[in-house]
């Protein structure tokens, strides 16, 4: 069946009711590519402009989509996060390596996929490791991380490094996080990597701070500087 765009504009609708009175950010996890459309994109933005959605790709090789009984193909998915970019709000993908049937063949054409969700405005490439579950079609499985799975990793980190230095620069209001050994984090209120405050003294753990973007530390970490606390 198709998308029911009153079912999840209901649904929306009172989760924007719910935020709005408890202060809470919402992001969606997981849309079904197939099942995104312009219709679709723009309800999603109408209540959750901003906001990231999690779009899974998985692999980016059609005939290995199928095989591993994927409902929806790479150029769905690739589809999908173009219409959700598009419309104003933050696709997030997701790949995983050392599936069954990965090839050469397919880590290639996975690695062209996530080049390609990177230039059609995907935020963030996050790539998992298989692991077979009991129960399922591939729990005999062995998973072999192959020369090729760690092409897709090392390609998911550059890709991720370069898209953090459009942050440089850009301020962010973020949330103190607890203290983890001398280093004092923050996290964005409307989602993003994990910022290293660059800070004197302690801020109160739970307080809402606005952060300049100073300096990409990895392709998971920034590094920001205080700009303003709020009361």
């Amino acid at each position: 069946p198709g998308p029911n765009l009153e079912a999840i504009e209901d649904l929306l609708e009172g989760v924007r009711s719910v935020a709005s009175e408890f202060g809470v950010f919402i992001e969606v996890e997981n849309v079904k590519p197939c099942l995104v459309d312009e219709e679709v994109a723009s309800v999603l933005a109408k209540y959750l402009k901003g906001s990231p959605v999690h779009v899974g790709v998985e692999t980016g090789d059609p005939v290995h989509a199928d095989q591993i009984g994927r409902p929806c193909g790479p150029d769905d998915s690739l589809r999908a996060i173009k219409l959700l970019k598009d419309a104003g709000l933050r696709p997030y993908a997701y790949f995983i390596h050392s599936l069954p049937g990965q090839t050469e063949r397919v880590v290639k054409r996975t690695i062209e996929a996530m080049k390609r969700a990177f230039d059609l405005g995907a935020e963030k490439i996050t790539v998992y490791r298989f692991s077979p579950l009991p129960g399922t079609a591939f729990e005999r499985h062995k998973v072999v991380v192959s020369r090729g799975s760690r092409e897709i990793v090392d390609m998911a980190i550059s890709l991720n490094r370069s898209r953090k230095e459009e942050l440089v620069g850009r301020e962010v209001m973020a949330v103190v996080g607890p203290y983890v050994g001398r280093g004092i984090y923050a996290y964005p209120v409307m989602g993003g990597p994990v910022i290293k405050l660059k800070v004197r003294g302690r801020p109160k753990v739970g307080r809402m701070v606005r952060v300049r973007i100073v300096r990409v530390l990895s392709d998971k970490l920034v590094e920001g500087v205080l700009i303003r606390a709020s009361s």
